[in-house]
C-alpha cells in the first residue's frame, strides 16, 4: 500500500476533525471592534488615544452598583462584557477567551459554548455590581471567560480518574487560580493601570461551574453533545435579545451621557466663592454646556453692576441645568432659578421675573425666602 493510502486510511480510523472555533475567533474579532469603538466614538475626552475614560466605558455600556441596581439598567451585565480598560486588559482577555475556546468550543459545540459566554457574562457583571463600590464602573470579558473555565473544572468529573480528567482539572485550575489571587496579578499585569475585577472573575466562574457540574451529571459519554441544547438556545436568545435592549437604551441616553462628559471636571471645580467669580469667565468659554460656569459668570458680572450680563448669563445657566433633570440636584437648580428672577427683577422686567421664580415659589424651599422679598412670588 502507498504512504498516501495508509495515511487517508490512518485518518479515516481517527474520524473526523473537530470542527475549528469559529465563534471564538468570532468573538475576539467583535471585542477588538468594539474597542476599537470606545477609542474613536468617545463620550467626552478619553486620557489618550487606546486609553478609554470612565465616561466613556458608562456611555459604551459599563456596569456599576448605581447604574444597575439602583436606576435599573439591566442590560449593562452584557454590554460591559464587551467593553474592555485598556489594550492590555483586552489583549489579555482575547488570550484567555482564545485558550478556553479552542478546546471547549468544538467539545460542547457552538450553542452551548454562546450560552456559556453569556451566563458568566451576566452572572459575573451582576457579582460586580452588586460587590464592588456605587460608583466602581465594571467592564471587561472576564466574567464570561472564567464562566468558560468554571466549566472546563467541573466537566472533568463526567470522565473516569486518568490522563483526560487530569487535563481538564490543570488547564481549568491555571487560569482560575490566578484570576483569583490578588498577590499573584500585579506581576502579570504589570502594573497596566486598570483593577482587576475579583467579583466578576467569582461570579462568572460560578455560573460556569455549576453548568460545567449539570453536564458531568446529565450528559452520556456515548453523546455527541451535552444534553439541553433547548436551554441554550433560550439562553442564547435572551442575551440577543438583552444586547439589542442595551445598545437602543444607550443611543437613546447618548446625548444625555455626551453633556455629563462635557461638564467641568471635578479636579477643575473652585474651592471658594472667590475662585469661583475670578475663574466663571475662563470656565464658562472652555466648558460651554456646564451651568455652573455660566453661573459663576453671572456672580462676578453682578458684583461689577453689570445687570444685563449677570442675567444673560444666569439665563444660560438655568437652561443648561435644566436640560437633563437628573443630572443636577434641585437645590442647584433653584439657586440658579432665585438668581435668573432676581436678575430680571433688577432690570424691572417683573413678569419674566415671576415666571422664572414661579417653580422655586412652589417647592416652598428657604432659598424662596429671597424671591418673597422682592414680591417675586405670586
Amino acid at each position: 500500500m502507498s504512504m498516501a493510502g495508509r495515511t487517508e486510511e490512518a485518518a479515516a480510523e481517527e474520524g473526523p476533525a473537530p470542527p475549528r472555533p469559529r465563534l471564538t475567533y468570532a468573538l475576539i474579532c467583535v471585542l477588538a471592534l468594539i474597542f476599537l469603538g470606545e477609542s474613536l466614538v468617545p463620550f467626552g475626552r478619553n486620557d489618550a488615544f487606546l486609553d478609554p475614560s470612565v465616561q466613556t466605558l458608562i456611555g459604551w455600556g459599563g456596569t456599576s452598583h448605581a447604574l444597575v441596581v439602583e436606576k435599573g439598567e439591566w442590560f449593562r451585565l452584557l454590554t460591559a462584557a464587551f467593553l474592555h480598560g485598556g489594550p492590555a486588559h483586552l489583549a489579555m482577555n482575547s488570550l484567555a477567551l482564545f485558550i478556553a475556546g479552542a478546546t471547549l468550543e468544538p467539545f460542547i459545540g457552538r450553542l452551548w459554548f454562546a450560552a456559556l459566554f453569556v451566563l458568566g457574562a451576566v452572572c459575573g457583571s451582576l457579582a460586580s455590581a452588586l460587590w464592588n463600590g456605587p460608583d466602581i464602573v465594571g467592564v471587561g470579558a472576564s466574567g464570561a471567560i472564567m464562566g468558560l473555565f468554571g466549566s472546563f473544572l467541573t466537566l472533568s468529573l463526567r470522565f473516569p480518574k486518568g490522563e483526560v480528567r487530569r487535563a481538564f482539572v490543570i488547564n481549568s485550575l491555571g487560569t482560575l487560580i490566578p484570576s483569583m489571587l490578588p498577590a499573584l496579578l500585579p506581576a502579570i499585569t504589570g502594573g497596566s493601570g486598570f483593577a482587576i475585577d475579583y467579583a466578576a472573575h467569582g461570579g462568572g466562574a460560578l455560573a460556569g461551574a455549576a453548568v460545567g457540574l449539570a453536564f458531568a451529571l446529565f450528559w452520556p459519554l456515548e453523546a455527541r453533545w451535552p444534553p439541553f441544547r433547548a436551554l441554550a438556545l433560550a439562553v442564547c436568545v435572551a442575551g440577543a435579545m438583552g444586547l439589542v435592549w442595551g445598545v437602543q437604551a444607550l443611543m437613546q441616553r447618548a446625548p444625555e451621557l455626551s453633556f455629563q462628559a462635557s461638564l467641568i471636571p471635578d479636579e477643575d471645580q473652585p474651592k471658594t466663592d472667590a475662585a469661583a467669580k475670578a475663574r466663571g469667565e475662563d470656565l464658562a468659554r472652555r466648558f460651554p454646556n456646564d451651568p455652573r460656569g455660566h453661573y459663576y459668570r453671572a456672580l462676578a458680572l453682578a458684583d461689577r453692576k453689570d445687570a444685563a450680563g449677570a442675567e444673560a448669563s444666569a439665563r444660560l445657566a438655568v437652561e443648561r441645568a435644566e436640560r437633563y433633570p437628573e443630572v443636577f440636584l434641585p437645590r442647584f437648580k433653584a439657586r440658579v432659578r432665585t438668581f435668573h428672577a432676581l436678575a430680571l427683577a433688577d432690570l424691572a422686567r417683573m413678569d419674566e421675573a415671576r415666571a422664572v421664580a414661579a417653580p422655586v415659589c412652589a417647592a416652598d424651599t428657604d432659598i424662596a425666602g429671597a424671591l418673597r422679598t422682592r414680591n417675586l412670588c405670586r
